[in-house]
């Protein structure tokens, strides 16, 4: 909260703020006292200063600057010398020496000069910054503060904690416990601190800079700092009503500032951060001692201590801690390369000899710590072996591998580890179990079907482990698209499992069955089995599969977004309390979808961000990540963002994507829609189409895809394309008339096939009643556009509603396409199918519309391009840009178009 005034800013200050107007006031009144700012360095305290001198300006309060040991005034404030009355240069508070060897007869002669001035020009504020480097002055306040304690003279003193005692603390500290009011200003909190940042770029800031922002801790004066100095660099782009920065390299700027908070600590001191700047976590004081490479003696303790009273750490039971996570990103980037291997290398040996620390934290120390040229995958096998070969640990360890893309070290680690003689039967199994598990919601491959094929065959199997076998082998065949094989040796899995009392096999089991028949659009039976195997997983104390990454999408697609935002949230909570973090990017990816679909765009960014840093960008999880952030940022209108996203995901042959590709190919073929048109689009989008009605993948996760699929098959001319998409959503909803988004997806696709307004508005009353707002806003949109020309005011009734749908949830892409519609009237409208999103007259740039305008008039392309002094293959282009976004095949029809829409200038008639 902030309070409002037209000084300067006091954003999340409440509290001190209200201290500092009641003291002003009660000044005002007749009544002074003293009052002590204290805080670190950068929390905000000149800030205070200068709002308090403001406030008592506004009040005819006389203001004297006391003079701080910098020499700097405080903001608003008068020097010493300015004053216009006379009887003020008699108060002065730098003296001559006789005054310190009787400063009770200086304080009395003072006071008494200050009671002249008050009575003749009214209450006094008495302002002194730095007050702890004054040491002479501070001094004297222990005695005049007390001798003015009857005058209206108001003592407003700051003081910068965390440095080293000096001459005038002890001073400071007397008068702050006998006759004065201290106020201890903290950190802002999250809000606060986004509300600082949003007023430094001049516009809320994106998750990714938020983030970087709430890594200041909450100090005024380092987020500051950091975006002011980000800007200046031209790191920082705003797009529309938001603010996004290129990169997350901190500022030499910042640097620098650090630099010099900490410059005032021993060398030693500064070591001591490094290792606990490495760990980036709160350590224990044991882990330090280990990773320094000495034992704990008092002079550590002192060390310690150091940090704690210059503020740079805070202590909790959890262990030392930077307090600003922004001073430690410094203190890591400033260690040279050398040490900062070393430190990661010792910091894997110390947390190996450690029970209970999660199998992540050393995996990723292990391939931080690895020396160029040296192969990681052998000591993380060491590693491996030494926690008894545990799921967890090898799938750290892999996933810490394939972050830095190596991959062919992280097959060979799985086979090393699979492929050992000593592992028994059993334990390869269950390490078979919590990779395919893993498989199951990453897409990522480790060729465990292989291994549970060449484990089948061994003679004498326990039923278990032959059940538990047959379930890995089923998901292998999956993850091969052999859906029919599947499903049979997951079932075979099942039965064999239950007859056996294999909990794992059937957990496994119905994980699989629970994808396949949501890929299948069979929703209340993915529903079903994931909650079968959440059952049977928490009677088992299975804590290696977590099937909640599959039942919430399954919740999702039957429209219970709270339900699967709860087994998100459970689920992950469950995995970081046994150790298994190598899902959370999976964790963070189908968070990231599911507030995608609920309009939440901040927070679907937030989870796409986090998904994002944590996972690979070339493996399956990884393609669909960035195809999300791609997705997201064409939402926000930002087209050279969603590019670079496809991009860094390397989108190749459609055989070489991950398997079950449409989530992918969506995304890349609504970027396609929005620059090229539709025949891109659909080339784009071919395989979904394909793939139509037998996988229903796609509309079962994101229903509103079909009318959007209808669209681009019937302006690419692909009618047929079309009625099989809507086919397959009429099949769909027809097996689930309970699912309100699934009702209104048929109607809106069939209405855009058919050009029919009822069906559309059915559409729209069905989608009242869903939890996806983007799909209502594009329905709404449809019917706007098909009514223009019918009906003009409820035609804008329903822009209007799509408008506002839109910018609520800021998918700003769409919101400039509709205000472009309302700003054309209602005789922008084509004649023909509804233009949808990229699509129509309004849509076309001023040198397409020109083209077309000279075609319509009966000009070849090379006369057009000599009228226009531009190359017959500009025209060419311009003109299929034309054919694609109005919907037509040729010259006659583009010519009627011209006609309906095109008014000539009578001056060149």
């Amino acid at each position: 909260m902030t309070v409002t005034a037209t000084g300067p800013r006091t954003i999340g200050r409440v509290r001190e703020t209200e201290v500092l107007r009641e003291a002003i006031g009660d000044l005002r009144r007749g009544q002074g006292g003293c009052v002590i700012l204290e805080g670190p360095d950068g929390i905000g305290k000149s800030h205070l200063l200068a709002a308090a001198v403001h406030h008592a300006a506004e009040l005819d309060v006389r203001v004297l600057d006391a003079g701080a040991a910098t020499g700097r005034p405080a903001v608003g404030a008068t020097r010493l010398g300015e004053l216009c009355d006379t009887s003020t240069r008699d108060l002065p508070l730098r003296t001559p020496a006789d005054a310190f060897a009787a400063p009770d007869a200086y304080a009395r002669r003072w006071a008494e000069r200050a009671g002249a001035f008050v009575r003749a020009q009214g209450p006094l504020l008495i302002v002194l910054d730095d007050a702890h480097r004054a040491a002479e002055t501070a001094g004297l306040l222990g005695t005049l503060v007390p001798r003015t304690a009857g005058l209206p003279v108001l003592w407003l003193l700051v003081r910068r904690t965390g440095l080293p005692a000096g001459a005038a603390d002890d001073a400071l500290d007397h008068l702050a416990h006998d006759h004065a009011r201290r106020v201890l200003i903290g950190p802002l909190d999250e809000p606060d601190t986004l509300q600082l940042a949003t007023e430094v770029l001049g516009a809320p800031p994106e998750p990714r800079l938020a983030v970087l922002a709430l890594r200041s801790g909450g100090f005024p004066g380092l987020l500051t700092a950091l975006l002011t100095a980000l800007r200046e660099q031209g790191a920082v782009q705003i797009r529309g009503d938001r603010a996004s920065v290129r990169n997350g390299e901190l500022p030499r700027a910042v640097h620098r500032r650090v630099d010099a908070q900490l410059r005032v600590l021993s060398e030693e001191t500064r070591w001591l951060l490094a290792a606990i700047a490495v760990y980036d976590r709160p350590c224990t004081l044991h882990e330090v001692v280990g990773l320094l490479g000495h034992g704990f003696d008092l002079r550590l303790a002192s060390l310690v201590h150091e940090a704690l009273a210059a503020q740079i750490l805070t202590e909790s039971e959890a262990g030392l801690a930077f307090r600003c996570p922004l001073v430690r990103d410094v203190v890591y980037e400033n260690l040279s390369t050398s040490v900062r291997r070393a430190l990661h290398r010792e910091a894997a040996s110390v947390l190996e000899q450690e029970s209970g620390r999660p199998p992540a934290e050393t995996a990723r120390h292990i391939m931080l710590g690895t020396r160029p040229g040296e192969e990681s995958a052998g000591r993380l096998r060491d590693f491996v072996a030494q926690l008894g070969r545990s799921p967890a640990a090898l799938g750290e360890s892999v996933r810490a591998l394939e972050e830095v893309d190596r991959y062919g070290e992280a097959r060979a680690l799985v086979n090393d580890v699979l492929g050992a003689a000593e592992l028994d039967p059993a334990a390869r199994s269950g390490i078979l179990v919590a990779l395919s598990g893993a498989a199951l919601n990453t897409g990522q491959d480790h060729g465990t079907a292989g291994h549970a094929s060449d484990a089948l065959r061994a003679p004498g199997l326990a039923p278990g482990l032959r059940a538990r076998l047959l379930s890995v082998h089923a998901s292998g065949q999956l993850a091969y698209g052999r859906d029919e094989l599947a499903e049979e040796m997951a079932r075979e899995a099942i039965r064999q499992g239950a007859d056996s009392r294999d909990t794992e096999a059937r957990v496994l089991g119905a994980m699989t069955l629970s994808r396949l028949a949501l890929e299948r659009g069979r929703l209340r039976e993915a529903s079903f089995r994931a909650c079968e195997a959440v059952h049977l997983a928490h009677l088992g104390g299975i804590d290696t599969l977590h099937p909640q990454l599959l039942l919430a999408p399954a919740r999702a697609a039957l429209d219970d977004f709270e339900q699967a935002e709860i087994m998100l949230h459970l689920g992950e909570r469950d995995a970081e309390k046994s150790g298994n973090t190598w899902l959370r990017p999976a964790w963070a990816y189908q968070r990231a979808r599911l507030w995608l679909a609920a309009g939440r765009l901040d927070e679907a960014e937030r989870a796409a961000d986090a998904a994002r840093e944590s996972a690979e960008p070339r493996s399956p999880l990884g393609v669909r990540v960035l195809a999300t952030l791609s997705h997201l940022a064409l939402l926000r209108d930002d087209l050279s963002t969603a590019w670079y996203h496809l991009r860094r995901a390397g989108l190749g042959p459609v055989e070489n994507l991950p398997s079950r590709p449409e989530d992918v190919l969506w995304r890349h073929g609504l970027l396609r829609l929005a620059e090229g048109g539709p025949e891109t689009a659909f080339a784009t989008l071919r395989p979904v189409y394909d793939a139509l009605p037998r996988r229903t993948a796609l509309l079962s996760r994101e229903p509103q895809a079909a009318a959007v699929l209808v669209r681009v098959a019937r302006c690419a001319g692909e009618g047929e394309c079309a009625r099989t998409v809507v086919h397959a959503i009429r099949e769909l909803a027809a097996q689930h008339p309970e699912i309100p988004s699934l009702q209104g997806a048929a109607a809106h696709a069939e209405g855009v096939l058919r050009d029919d307004p009822q069906l559309l508005e059915r559409a729209n009353a069905a989608y009242r009643h869903a939890p996806r707002p983007l799909a209502r806003a594009a329905a709404l949109e449809d019917t706007g556009l098909l009514l223009r020309g019918v009906r003009p005011t409820r035609a804008t009734a329903r822009l209007r509603a799509a408008l506002n749908l839109y910018e609520e949830t800021g998918a700003r892409w769409h919101a400039r396409r509709v205000r472009r519609w309302l700003d054309a009237g209602p005789d922008a409208s084509p004649g023909g199918p509804p233009p949808g999103p990229g699509l129509g007259w309004g849509t076309l740039t001023e040198s397409e519309r020109r083209v077309a305008v000279l075609v319509a008039e009966g000009l070849t392309n090379r006369e057009v391009a000599k009228r226009l002094h531009i190359s017959p293959h500009t025209v060419d282009s311009h003109l299929r840009h034309c054919f694609a976004k109005l919907a037509v095949n040729n010259r006659v029809a583009l010519t009627r178009t011209v006609l309906d829409h095109h008014r000539p200038d009578p001056g060149n008639t």
